[in-house]
């Protein structure tokens, strides 16, 4: 693929330094251009609807204004634009609300720079991307909402049984298919034939965003607890 047809990434940074090394490393891959950066969440609300890129990475924590309140205007007049949320550290309360307003992504900044490509690209896909220390830590805390819990419209064929909601949880701690045959005593062959009907079940395409997925279906449930 080349540069006039590749991925258009706009950088929102508050940090010169980040955003001019970050522009310098992603314009190398011959898929990837960057078409603009921004220093404020103002500017960088006009130039994502100006420029209309595929993938913006956003810094969570912006010094003129709550990162977040950008994402609605975002998905109400540039839809067609990923959000990709870059972190200094993790932080729970942040990324549930990150999700629940529609990012695609989560990464942290101490991430090597190969899974931050991997992860733009995957969100310029469609999909949905977390890396899996991320996932896992969120599992953690929601696991316990996973058994017995309904996808979709509260039809009893969407629910999960336990073997499904176990593999799920299984999925969030990063585990591969043969890690959990191994964890559950079962072949590998019947780990994916599980995976068919959870992803059939819960209407998404692959892993991240069945993790993900789960998350953002007790997003407001999980708020109101806390």
């Amino acid at each position: 693929m080349d540069k006039a047809n590749g991925i258009r990434v706009l950088i929102v940074d508050d940090h010169t330094l980040l955003r001019e090394a970050l522009t310098a490393l992603l314009s190398r891959e011959p898929d990837i251009s960057v078409v603009g950066q921004a220093a404020t969440g103002a500017e960088g609300a006009q130039l994502t609807c100006e420029l209309r890129p595929d993938v913006l990475l956003l810094d969570l924590v912006l010094q003129d204004t709550d990162s977040l309140h950008l994402l609605p205007t975002i998905q109400e007049g540039c839809r067609m634009t990923r959000v990709l949320v870059l972190a200094s550290r993790f932080e729970e309360e942040l990324i549930l609300r990150a999700l629940r307003l529609g990012a695609r992504g989560y990464l942290l900044k101490t991430a090597a720079l190969s899974d931050l490509i991997k992860a733009i690209r995957a969100v310029s896909a469609g999909e949905i991307w977390a890396d899996s220390w991320t996932v896992a830590r969120l599992f953690d805390e929601f696991s316990h909402l996973l058994k017995g819990q309904h996808f979709g419209r509260g039809r009893s064929e969407n629910a999960l049984t336990s073997r499904e909601s176990e593999i799920t949880r299984l999925i969030g701690e990063g585990l591969s298919n043969k890690e959990i045959g191994s964890r559950l005593f079962i072949s590998e062959k019947t780990v994916k034939a599980h995976l068919t009907s959870i992803f059939r079940k819960t209407k998404v395409r692959g892993r991240y965003e069945l993790a993900l997925s789960t998350l953002r279906n007790h997003l407001s449930k999980v708020t109101l607890d806390r």
